[in-house]
């Protein structure tokens, strides 16, 4: 299997792609890495055109250390996806320093991004709007100073939604418009930041399974991430038959799995044990 940015038909690696890159760099690479689907790890994909002009990269240089990120990430190798094979020790170091702790991700690269942002003077950042359209939450973030609380949101959010290629894991619908994110252990009882930011903690949903799965009339098995539906749900006065062909019967259907970010055991038994109606 190979990453789809690769690109053979150029033949020509620049100086730029050759230099070093710095701790902050890679930091900030791993930090989009989350935030966009390994699909579209494309030289052309506005995200990594404005990200190789704001480290002031070539496209290929960036999506060749994303590459290299990859091969790190076990979700991707479990799919048959192995990244490239010669990253530097740094990649190794902020890879493992980082992933699992998404909190301390956001922080370090928003803190990485507001010394480049003070280094330009805003220019590179108002150039965002030509690169990303008005209504993404990526370019919202790029406008104004970047801050934990905003930031964190826009992460967890982008990287959900990176992680199921913007479909819903129960249904494959890729409409937009009828797709969101949801924690799976909710905002109001996480114990951390950790837990509330963590992609782990996410899934990417149709409105109507999605408020189903908040409800607690359906959830997912921690075992082999199949749906389970409630006997609530089964049995309700007013039950429909499209109501039962289109949740009641997805029960034991296995969800589509993400490309990155697994959703957490424990996410997924608190939710059984504690959101989900098990009884009548």
């Amino acid at each position: 299997y190979y990453f789809p940015y690769i690109d053979t038909s150029k033949g020509v690696i620049t100086m730029a792609e050759h230099s070093r890159w710095t701790r902050e760099e890679t930091i900030i690479a791993l930090y989009y890495y989350f935030q966009i689907p390994y699909g579209q790890l494309t030289q052309n994909n506005p995200k990594i055109l404005y990200i190789a002009k704001l480290l002031d990269r070539t496209p290929s240089s960036v999506c060749m250390k994303m590459g290299n990120l990859a091969r790190f990430d076990k979700t991707l190798q479990a799919r048959g996806v192995h990244g490239l094979s010669n990253g530097s020790r740094m990649d190794d170091v902020i890879w493992h320093e980082f992933y699992n702790h998404y909190d301390s991700l956001v922080t370090s690269a928003e803190t990485a991004l507001n010394r480049l942002k003070e280094e330009n003077n805003d220019s590179l950042f108002n150039t965002i709007p030509s690169v990303c359209t008005p209504a993404d939450p990526y370019a919202e973030g790029m406008t104004g100073k970047f801050t934990p609380k905003r930031n964190t949101e826009i992460f967890f959010s982008q990287a959900v939604l990176a992680s199921y290629d913007s479909k819903c894991c129960m249904t494959g619908i890729a409409i937009p418009e009828l797709i969101g994110v949801c924690h799976i252990k909710p905002v109001r009882d996480c114990t951390s930041e950790e837990e509330k930011i963590t992609p782990q903690n996410g899934l990417c949903m149709n409105a109507l399974f999605k408020d189903a799965f908040q409800s607690g009339l359906i959830s997912i098995r921690s075992d082999n991430l199949s749906i389970i539906v409630s006997p609530r749900l089964k049995k309700h006065k007013k039950l429909d038959s499209i109501t039962k062909s289109w949740i009641v019967d997805s029960e034991g259907r296995k969800i589509i799995t993400p490309h990155h970010c697994m959703p957490h055991k424990l996410f997924l038994e608190y939710h059984n044990d504690v959101i989900f109606k098990g009884s009548i």
